[in-house]
């Protein structure tokens, strides 16, 4: 699930993603506190537990058993500490965010309020802070035997101060909380010199405690009061990213997708766009530049087609696709100099908040270098094909085998009629993970996949359902990567997605591993002696490189004890599922 735009830049994505995730789930559950009692009687609800400050999933499990197993249920924050159910720091770190409440008519069980509230124990049962705070409020003696009744009283009276201020002013709350200038709430909490007590305490060697004070009033006032913000239903625009993953930047108008034709109607087609779950339909005037009567005339179920992007429909969840050779045939230039002009993209336009170019941008130069460089492009491979079924790939050559090399056609970037030689050096110096598509020697397709600069493995891809002697250059629509024929694609796009992505994936990880160790094997081998001589008894082990084996990781490890071949090897190949 996509969650930022820049999250696949990020290495180890998933990994990263997940501990932001966690982090995010324990800020909330520390702001919103976590009812122990409850957590010891509903199971859906446990799982809060675990996301407490100072816990996490191994003490929150072995709190909770030995809760239920000794005591069935717990009447005070103390009991926590008292009872050895945690140790000191534990408590220290966890208590203030566990709650326990008294849910009874008029509070008959007695609970200290406190505990249900987000002052921490160490003001009320280490210190007597809050205490002497409810009492002062009150004008009372602090007596621990009235200590539950004076506190039941001060919250009494703070409620229903709040209650006749809301009547007034329902917005007091929220400017309260945002520290914005309002009427002080006038309950007995507000008569107090919080200032004073804070020094006296000072001069007492209890440390500078003001801010503390300042909160265990207000938690005394609003105990667990939210301060998130309220949640909002999600426009259109966010719900569109977090179910499709796509955004303004990977889709909008003037995009060529491949689409895989799912429904036909009477008057209109719906896809599947890319292979993925992304729908999409076509209008009958769309599917070709000539008039078309009937729709399964020039459209069969399950077929694939080339098409472009006419408009993004986010409410809807979907795209309006033309398949008229007209539109994809037409470069993104064209559609980015008429976004004020063309009824999609001027939608898009402004759904995407793209806004005016900046003043000093060159459009009318930027544009002509794109369509001169398109130009070029078509203008080679139009060359390559008026030299027949038999030419070669840029000039006479023979190929592996002394099987000519055919030319094919693609307008996917990734793509190049090359033989894999100049594929290896059109790679060099992109980095590692970069790919490129081009025709085999043997009359098919590969893909020359970078693997580490200056290492590159190749992949035969087989077009299904393709003949040997098909004289159509264009490729297949359905691919599958030879020794990997179990899974299917419908496009280059498809293939990086899930085939190429993922590897990059397991490589980054793996070269970010803590015993990755880079360099020739005699270096790595000599480390593996110097670790072995520090400690002994252990069995060193580092994973490296083999240049001469793109696409694999080589495990090496040392075995003193073997006399003829102390350093074992192990080549790990990686592919999209799992390293095996």
């Amino acid at each position: 699930m996509l969650f930022l735009l820049v999250q696949d830049t990020l290495s180890s994505s998933s990994f990263t993603t997940l501990r932001a995730l966690e982090r995010c789930l324990v800020d909330a559950v520390c702001e919103t506190g976590v009812d122990l009692n409850r957590c010891l009687s509903q199971d859906h609800y446990q799982g809060m537990l675990t996301f407490v400050g100072g816990l996490g999933l191994r003490k929150a499990h072995s709190l909770r058993l030995s809760i239920r197993r000794r005591l069935g249920s717990i009447q005070g924050r103390r009991e926590l500490l008292e009872g050895k159910l945690v140790g000191k720091v534990v408590f220290t770190n966890a208590s203030g965010f566990l709650r326990i409440t008294d849910d009874t008519p008029d509070r008959e069980r007695g609970l200290d309020p406190l505990d249900d509230t987000r002052i921490h124990p160490e003001c009320y049962i280490s210190n007597d802070f809050a205490p002497k705070i409810c009492a002062d409020a009150l004008e009372v003696m602090h007596n621990a035997e009235v200590y539950v009744t004076t506190v039941l009283r001060i919250m009494e009276n703070s409620k229903n101060e709040l209650e006749l201020i809301l009547k007034d002013d329902f917005s007091w709350a929220e400017k309260y909380l945002l520290r914005h200038e309002v009427k002080e709430l006038g309950d007995k909490l507000s008569e107090l010199e919080l200032e004073d007590y804070a020094n006296d305490l000072e001069l007492l060697g209890k440390g500078k405690r003001l801010q503390q004070l300042l909160q265990i009033k207000d938690e005394i006032r609003f105990p667990w009061l939210d301060f998130r913000t309220p949640l909002t239903e999600m426009s259109a625009e966010e719900l569109f990213v977090c179910l499709t993953g796509e955004t303004d930047s990977s889709l909008h108008v003037g995009l060529r997708v491949s689409c895989k034709v799912v429904e036909i109607r009477e008057k209109s087609v719906n896809v599947l766009v890319d292979g993925g779950t992304l729908r999409g339909f076509a209008k009958i005037g769309n599917l070709s530049d000539d008039f078309v009567e009937n729709v399964s005339a020039v459209v069969q179920m399950n077929e694939v087609k080339q098409g472009v992007i006419l408009r993004v429909i986010k409410d809807q969840g979907r795209v309006e696709v033309s398949f008229k050779r007209s539109h994809v045939s037409t470069g993104e230039d064209w559609w980015f100099a008429n976004r004020n002009i063309d009824e999609g993209m001027m939608e898009w336009w402004a759904s995407a908040k793209r806004g005016e170019l900046d003043p000093y941008f060159d459009e009318v130069k930027a544009l002509t270098i794109y369509t001169d460089s398109r130009a070029e492009i078509s203008s080679r491979t139009d060359m390559s094909l008026s030299r027949g079924e038999g030419a070669y790939v840029g000039g006479p050559r023979r190929s592996t085998g002394g099987v000519k090399q055919r030319v094919r056609t693609s307008q996917h970037l990734a793509f190049k009629n090359c033989t894999f030689k100049e594929a290896e050096k059109e790679l060099t110096g992109k980095g590692a993970g970069e790919v490129l598509f081009r025709p085999s020697s043997k009359g098919g397709l590969s893909l020359t996949w970078a693997f580490q600069e200056s290492m590159f493995k190749h992949f035969d891809i087989i077009e299904v359902g393709r003949k040997e002697n098909d004289q159509n250059m264009a490729v297949g629509d359905q691919l599958r990567i030879k020794g990997a024929e179990k899974e299917t694609y419908s496009s280059f796009d498809e293939i990086m997605a899930r085939f190429i992505d993922p590897m990059n994936e397991h490589v980054t990880r793996m070269t970010e591993y803590r015993s990755f160790k880079p360099g020739l094997p005699e270096d790595v081998e000599a480390c593996l002696k110097e670790n072995k001589a520090k400690r002994p008894e252990s069995i060193p082990y580092f994973i490296r490189f083999d240049m001469k084996m793109p696409g694999y990781f080589v495990l090496t490890w040392y075995v003193e004890e073997s006399t003829t071949h102390p350093f074992k090897k192990e080549y790990v190949a990686v592919v999209p599922e799992v390293k095996r």
